[in-house]
């Protein structure tokens, strides 16, 4: 595992050739650790529970809401060469008072880009990450011997962050068509009720009268009979409440 030392030493060997170390674009001094490098919270955003993309640089701040999961671009883009690995993990100062978690990770020799980093919201309120704030630690380690597998991965990931944006449209395409069959199940339900009520109503008012005309007594305990049960029957066929 590098050292603070051994990070700025990568960095140093990776500008005289990009057959060594390493490199992090926007490196800020104060964010090497003796055993990494805090990753800070970037540009853009994407919430599960919204199914959204999140400008973080614009809000300056991606809120999570309570059990939501988040994937988040980090501000940092990392280069590293064919004898250097990485993994990222959680900073316990960060994730313990927010309530939060995020998945550990390796990343390859030869990577080039950006991270996405999922993180999740195990309170049962919100909590927010700031725009630049440091959120996880990044870890680096030499490996014996240069790595020559190609990894065929496009710089930033770019290909995940569209099959992110593509899953949340459908999952959007999916709950919208079942709340409009939902919906137009209880339009359906609320027709069928009402027909009923008006059914029951004129049915009521006949009998009601042809009883009144034939002996009055019988059409007054009838029309208290159903002065009784009016509200039970109006309450078992009352509309439906739209969601």
């Amino acid at each position: 595992m590098f050292s603070d030392e051994d990070i700025k030493k990568a960095m140093n060997d990776f500008k005289n050739t990009c057959e060594d170390g390493l490199d992090i674009e926007d490196f800020e001094q104060k964010y090497l650790t003796p055993v990494g490098y805090d990753l800070r919270v970037g540009k853009q955003g994407f919430s599960w529970s919204k199914k959204s993309v999140i400008d973080i640089e614009k809000d300056g701040k991606i809120y999570i809401d309570a059990n939501d999961t988040v994937v988040i671009r980090t501000l940092e883009s990392l280069i590293l060469s064919k004898k250097v690995s990485s993994t990222i993990h959680s900073m316990v100062s960060k994730m313990i008072p927010k309530g939060l978690s995020n998945i550990s990770t390796t990343i390859d020799p030869g990577w080039s880009g950006k991270l996405l980093i999922s993180v999740r919201n195990y309170r049962d309120s919100p909590t927010e990450l700031r725009f630049k704030e440091p959120f996880c630690t990044v870890c680096f380690y030499g490996v014996n011997l240069a790595s020559k597998t190609n990894l065929g991965r496009p710089i930033d990931r770019d290909d995940l962050w569209d099959q992110l944006l593509e899953k949340a449209e459908l999952e959007k395409e999916r709950i919208n068509t079942e709340k409009n069959t939902r919906q137009q199940k209880i339009e359906n339900e609320n027709k069928n009720r009402l027909s009923l009520s008006i059914f029951l109503a004129i049915v009521a008012l006949i009998c009601g009268i042809t009883a009144s005309l034939i002996n009055p007594a019988v059409g007054s305990s009838i029309a208290g009979f159903l002065a009784v049960i009016a509200p039970i029957v109006y309450d078992r066929l009352k509309p439906i409440s739209k969601l």
